[in-house]
């Protein structure tokens, strides 16, 4: 496989591990513990699962740590965060994709050649927002999936490697679905229906079959190390 560009930039350099699953949370994780955050300030009426919220706490991590991003992994379980959502209702709280939390709407470039075969938007709260799918000119690759972008994204036309093809969205409007700055970067074995987002999170029922057509994004980046 060719060596992939960076989607974001610096991202290979410059990303720190955030952890989303309170029963994952270590002693490597003082002061990006959003869990141990939210409880300290309950009671002031705040709604910490707001995007809002959750952006003014990632940027204070960013800021702590002197990184660019934070890293969210694949299939860790977002129960928290989903609680009251459309898929949490459905029992979908395991993520398949990886998540790069930022400060700022930051261009994403084609980590590939090749075309780009799906350019929408999912207008739904809790959901992508904007989004794209590129079929890469390699066949031996996945389709790949960009969530959570800014509404002037790429429409369907084809690409080079390195070519800024979107931005990141924000949540006013609903513009990235509804949360806070980030890029959600999934693989997809199929496309999926037409008119359709592919979903981002599975069932444990349903996670062993999930995982093969939704393989691990970091199969694109074997040698990224995330700081801790």
């Amino acid at each position: 496989m060719k060596k992939m560009h960076e989607v974001l930039p610096e991202m290979l350099t410059r990303t720190e591990l955030l952890v989303l699953d309170p029963k994952d949370i270590t002693a490597d994780d003082v002061g990006k513990d959003y869990f141990t955050y939210a409880k300290s300030h309950s009671g002031e009426g705040r709604d910490f699962k707001s995007p809002q919220e959750r952006e003014l706490f990632n940027n204070a991590v960013l800021q702590q740590t002197g990184s660019r991003y934070l890293f969210g992994r694949y299939l860790e379980d977002r129960s928290y965060f989903l609680d009251g959502s459309f898929m949490a209702k459905e029992g979908r709280v395991l993520h398949l994709g990886i998540d790069l939390f930022c400060k700022e709407q930051e261009p994403v470039f084609a980590p590939c050649d090749g075309q780009i075969v799906v350019s929408a938007n999912e207008e739904v709260e809790h959901g992508y927002g904007n989004y794209l799918v590129l079929k890469p000119n390699d066949e031996a690759l996945p389709y790949i999936f960009f969530g959570h972008l800014r509404e002037d994204k790429y429409g369907i036309k084809h690409v080079l490697q390195g070519e800024r093809i979107a931005n990141l969205g924000h949540y006013d409007n609903l513009e990235n679905g509804g949360w806070s700055i980030h890029l959600h970067l999934e693989l997809l074995k199929e496309l999926p229906v037409i008119d359709e987002a592919p979903i981002g999170y599975s069932t444990q029922k349903a996670l062993a079959t999930n995982k093969v057509l939704f393989p691990d994004p970091m199969l694109l980046y074997p040698g990224w190390k995330i700081k801790r």
